[in-house]
């Protein structure tokens, strides 16, 4: 399906659930943020295979990006473990 609207169902429906499903098994945000990667990694990896390899400078960018998510989601994460 290439739909966009499908694509930004999904995508809300993934981003308001995430932290309802990760908030009671009390993991620490460094954890979470590992775990997170892992799950989001397994799904990439088999979208990516079938796709061509990125140049040198869109792999930069792309872990410059990566960077700035992480630290937004560690920091979300921690949010989401105050008591």
């Amino acid at each position: 399906m290439n739909s966009l609207w499908f694509y930004a169902v999904i995508a809300a429906i993934s981003f308001a659930y995430w932290p309802l499903v990760a908030k009671p098994g009390g993991v620490s945000p460094g954890w979470l943020g590992i775990l997170i990667s892992l799950g989001t990694a397994t799904i990439s990896i088999g979208v990516a295979w079938t796709e061509t390899p990125p140049s040198n400078r869109g792999v930069f960018f792309g872990l410059l990006a990566g960077v700035f998510a992480g630290a937004g989601m560690l920091a979300y994460a921690k949010v989401l473990g105050w008591p």
